[in-house]
């Protein structure tokens, strides 16, 4: 895997598949290079734009100047008795599919969201009566300035599709979900019942962002 490309097509990272190029994208896999990403952008004074698995954004065709920090390989997922702490780049999918493999329940609404971890306590996703508020505990984040904090999920002011991360420009490392011990038949039953309703409400063979509102 190639850490580092110049010049490169975004079109390649999001899920609508349109977009223009990177300056410079560069694949993290460790939070000491996020870290080090940080610090050289601010000391030179290059914009800095994050972005995730790219399923709930639009790039303009210009494309994006500067570094474009993509934390899509920043995926680890640990499991440890009833929490699940997994990285901001792990699909959300796959955290909920390691629940259901542990039998935790909690997770079962997020078994067909698309993008990742960070970005889904980003917006507060939610879907069939559940939402990431209920589950989340704590986030490890990166300020602006390099430093490392964990904020707690009261300090997260999650709300319907919203949360502090759309004002406080944190980069979010990790996310710690805390699930309940369940029954294993039950917890997969009800993620088939729900995939098998999005399925049918939506075209998931092209390129999509999800559901699109118009408000007027």
């Amino acid at each position: 895997m190639e850490k580092l490309k110049l010049n490169e097509p975004l079109k390649n990272y999001t899920y609508v598949r349109i977009g223009g190029k990177a300056d410079m994208l560069i694949h993290p896999t460790v939070k000491e290079e996020i870290i080090k990403i940080l610090e050289i952008a601010k000391i030179h004074q290059i914009p800095l734009t994050v972005i995730g698995k790219g399923s709930n954004i639009i790039i303009k065709d210009s494309g994006i100047r500067g570094v474009t920090l993509s934390l899509s390989h920043f995926h680890q997922i640990k499991v440890s008795e009833h929490k699940i702490i997994a990285q901001s780049g792990a699909n959300i999918i796959d955290v909920s599919r390691i629940a259901l493999d542990n039998t935790l329940t909690g997770l079962e609404f997020a078994c067909g969201i698309p993008g990742s971890t960070g970005g889904a306590l980003y917006m507060n996703a939610g879907a069939y009566g559940g939402q990431i508020a209920d589950v989340v505990q704590s986030a490890s984040v990166i300020t602006k300035d390099g430093e490392i904090m964990n904020i707690t999920r009261e300090e997260m002011k999650l709300g319907y599709r919203n949360s502090i991360f759309k004002t406080d420009k944190y980069i979010i490392l990790e996310v710690e979900f805390k699930l309940e011990k369940g029954n294993k038949d039950v917890i997969s039953s009800k993620m088939k019942e729900l995939t098998l309703k999005r399925e049918a409400k939506q075209p998931l063979q092209y390129p999509s962002c999800g559901s699109v509102f118009n408000k007027k």
